[in-house]
């Protein structure tokens, strides 16, 4: 990763000399223009910049195109919308990065335009990242996946012999994490995480995380809640919302909160939790 920062290391090498004079000095250069040296190197940069956008935009569109290419067999919807946003985000800052290399082309040339593009750039990224904070803290869900997103990356380049291969692997793994989680019921402990999982399998939890994401298009959590909601929907045709609360039955059934409980409950049955009850027949009857 630190070759990224190459180009950030030879630009202060390069600017050093002006960067460790005083105030004063710095401004008599530049007000006086007598360093034709520094007007180059400020041209050279903006080139390099320029440079650097198209070659990261490129890289970035590759990578989110091999990831749309697997996205219907192998990617949740969570990860297909994680993906969509950030294709969105690319293309924003594509459009945002025209306008400044746009003012740069412009500057270089002498050539002046009636309004400032630089103001215009600024403004956009101001703006593009009070979005992507709101959208953050908004959508979390969409930025918790970058595991099994990564984990995708491995079948690009198999052949189908070795596709089929994991594909036999990957039954025989879900059976046994099924017959786990059904059997044992780890799902009734509100602080399950992938790692008990694991122990209770032997399989990795890369592993584990990979085999729900291929065979069953869904995360460790979708799962997890699923087997939740349908334990809570057994106590509750057994008659036990008539003695307790729904927010105990979710505890029971492993819900830690009550606002996830409410939200994953309708996701899965499309009503509430009290409009589910209020259509069971009443047990006393």
């Amino acid at each position: 990763m630190w070759i990224h920062f190459v180009p950030l290391l030879i630009r202060f090498i390069a600017f050093s000399p002006f960067y460790f004079q005083s105030g004063d000095a710095k401004v008599k250069i530049l007000v006086a223009d007598t360093t034709p040296w520094l007007d180059t190197l400020f041209k050279l940069n903006d080139i390099v910049i320029i440079l650097q956008g198209i070659i990261y935009t490129i890289l970035s569109m590759r990578i989110l195109h091999h990831f749309q290419y697997f996205r219907e067999r192998r990617m949740t919807k969570v990860q297909r919308n994680a993906v969509s946003w950030l294709k969105q985000f690319v293309i924003t800052n594509v459009f945002l990065w025209s306008i400044g290399v746009s003012g740069s082309i412009f500057y270089m040339l002498r050539i002046d335009v009636p309004f400032n593009l630089f103001n215009i750039y600024y403004l956009g990224l101001t703006i593009l990242t009070i979005w992507m904070g709101y959208f953050t803290l908004r959508k979390p869900h969409l930025f918790s996946e970058a595991q099994e997103l990564k984990s995708l990356t491995k079948y690009l380049g198999m052949s189908k012999s070795e596709l089929e291969e994991l594909a036999i692997k990957n039954k025989a793994d879900l059976h046994k994490l099924i017959h786990f989680i059904e059997s044992q019921k780890p799902y009734l402990n509100t602080s399950l995480n992938l790692q008990h999982l694991a122990s209770g399998t032997g399989l990795a939890k890369n592993r584990i995380s990979d085999i729900f994401n291929t065979e069953l298009k869904k995360t460790f959590y979708d799962v997890i809640n699923e087997y939740r909601t349908k334990e809570v929907i057994e106590l509750m045709k057994k008659g036990v919302h008539e003695s307790h609360t729904l927010t105990h039955l979710a505890e029971m059934a492993g819900f830690n909160s009550k606002a996830t409980f409410n939200r994953i409950f309708k996701k899965i049955t499309g009503k509430t939790p009290s409009e589910y009850t209020s259509e069971l027949p009443d047990s006393k009857n």
